[in-house]
């Protein structure tokens, strides 16, 4: 969120509120806060939230809501389902494995030979069920949301609670009261998620001051949960990090919600890798693949962690296996050893080069 007066993003918000409340019968909700063009001044630019705008929202029987985003979210009404029954990655339909993979020295990877995984595009990026909803236990979700948005109708009183897929504790309340009730005005609705917004924008502040407490320890992402979801920074802390010769440095997720990954080497050999072997479908029949890196790393995982040199794989390449919030599968920590001088440069793999940092290691 780059910065830039609070009353205007205000004004921007005001303006989609009552656009799309002005029928009374399409509102609109945000997942995330693709609806503002920048944060007020002192805001960090790697702020996020995986929060939905506003939090709760009161319809009448017969009306719509259309979800938006510019980020990587989902709306999905789970029923009688948990959110743990769809996860982003699964193994590959066909239970192929990894295969011919080498690094830039032209030595095979090791996780050649082990399960391949793939997007699990039916359950979590496709669309599920259907657009009107009445209650009962089936799944229905927008699937990948864009600014284009996905519409719910909904035909029947209740509480209607709403998740994404990608950040499962993010979710909105959805009551749909009969068509006599009473529901919110367009005014308060503007005024609660003014407050939303204000909050988010305080917490990303006092989380721009976190900082690890133990020596040679990077935080990977920096986070805090808040009721409906969570305030993130896509960064690492320190983004900066000097070493000596021989040191372990350990690179510790500080987020609630979000996975994130040490990716060292040239920035145009990982673009390749990148292009070549994480495959998102486009479509029916298209390749489907995730980055083998994503779950294997880019070495066999040891108790002592990681070692780098500058010259790993022959370019200096090294990634480790995704590290994600407690509760989860992934680890929350991983340790790499530096063992030669220089200035190593660094990216998460699930959020690109613009999270990044930098190891300085000296004799």
């Amino acid at each position: 969120m780059r910065a830039r007066p609070l009353l205007a993003c205000i004004g921007v918000l005001a303006a989609l509120v009552f656009a799309g409340q002005a029928s009374a019968a399409n509102y609109t909700v945000w997942a995330g806060p693709g609806f503002l063009k920048a944060a007020p001044a002192g805001v960090p630019k790697t702020a996020d939230a995986n929060l939905f705008f506003p939090r709760r929202l009161e319809v009448h029987v017969g009306d719509k809501v259309t979800f938006k985003s510019d980020g990587f979210h989902t709306a999905t009404y789970l029923g009688t389902h948990k959110a743990t029954e769809f996860p982003i990655f699964a193994p590959a339909p066909d239970k192929s494995a990894y295969s011919g993979i080498a690094d830039f020295a032209g030595s095979p990877f090791y996780f050649n030979a082990l399960p391949k995984f793939a997007y699990n595009v039916p359950q979590v990026f496709a669309p599920t069920g259907s657009n009107v909803i009445s209650g009962g236990g089936d799944v229905h979700s927008s699937g990948a949301l864009d600014k284009k948005g996905f519409t719910f109708k909904f035909t029947k009183p209740g509480d209607y609670v709403f998740h994404c897929l990608i950040h499962s504790m993010m979710s909105v309340h959805v009551v749909v009261k009969p068509k006599t009730g009473h529901v919110q005005s367009a005014t308060r609705v503007l005024k609660a998620t003014a407050a939303e917004l204000n909050s988010v924008f305080a917490t990303a502040k006092k989380l721009d001051k976190v900082a690890p407490q133990a020596a040679n320890t990077v935080y990977a992402g920096v986070g805090k949960q808040v009721p409906g979801g969570s305030v993130e920074l896509m960064t690492f802390k320190p983004q900066k990090l000097r070493v000596k010769v021989g040191r372990t440095v350990t690179f510790q997720l500080n987020s609630p919600m979000e996975i994130h990954n040490m990716v060292f080497g040239p920035a145009d050999y990982l673009e390749s890798s990148f292009k070549t072997l994480d495959l998102t479908p486009q479509g029916p029949g298209q390749p489907n693949q995730v980055w083998p890196f994503f779950l294997y790393g880019s070495d066999p995982a040891k108790a002592g962690g990681y070692t780098y040199s500058g010259t790993n794989h022959g370019n200096g390449f090294l990634a480790t296996p995704l590290l994600g919030p407690v509760g989860t599968p992934l680890p929350q920590t991983v340790k790499i050893t530096f063992t030669k001088p220089g200035v190593f440069k660094y990216i998460c793999g699930v959020h690109g080069e613009n999270m990044n940092g930098e190891i300085e290691v000296v004799a």
